[in-house]
């Protein structure tokens, strides 16, 4: 069973850095094809509560699923990593790309022209719940990039447990902004 969920996670975590490969921008400048038509602007159409709140329930499934993968794995804690214990230290890798990819989500829900736009003004039942997610998950997304830079995940430093709390902090919270967003999601029953 811990091989099966090491191959998971690791297939899970290699599907992350692909991911991340294929959007890398190259150093290359790449001209575009001329074009007889303009593409439309983006329209600032109203928005619902729902069209939001679905974007958290997704992300809330998401760490549904990992915390029961990390349970699986039987982790405790990320403050006491070490290179042995594979399973929980792809684990970590595999929620700091999913806080990586929330702390980009959140701001292009409002940004015209990107693929994951929604609109500028969300619907005021939702608007306050915004910044303290995209801030939570950009909080918990340099505590990622923290833990990752500092090789945590290869090796067993004294910095490594304050890293790890911090990591194990933010991720909580970043999980914790989105339970006010239940009301906006779809009934799952």
């Amino acid at each position: 069973m811990r091989t099966n969920l090491s191959m998971r996670l690791a297939a899970g975590l290699i599907g992350v850095f692909v991911l991340a490969g294929c959007t890398a921008q190259s150093d290359e400048s790449v001209t575009p094809a001329p074009s007889n038509s303009q593409a439309p602007a983006p329209t600032d159409a109203p928005s619902t509560p729902e069209q939001w709140g679905a974007v958290a329930q997704q992300q809330q499934l998401e760490w549904v699923e990992w915390l029961g993968n990390w349970d699986l794995a039987s982790c405790e804690s990320m403050q006491d990593l070490s290179a042995s214990n594979i399973d929980c230290t792809v684990a970590v890798f595999s929620a700091i790309g999913m806080v990586g990819t929330a702390a980009e989500l959140w701001p292009a829900l409002t940004t015209p022209g990107h693929s994951e736009f929604i609109s500028t003004t969300p619907p005021q039942e939702v608007a306050d719940l915004i910044p303290p997610t995209a801030a939570a998950a950009a909080a918990a997304a340099e505590a990622g990039t923290a833990w990752s830079e500092s090789g945590c995940g290869s090796v067993a430093e004294d910095a490594c447990v304050d890293l790890g709390a911090t990591l194990e902090t933010a991720l909580a919270s970043y999980r914790d902004s989105l339970v006010p967003w239940e009301p906006f999601m779809a009934s799952n029953g």
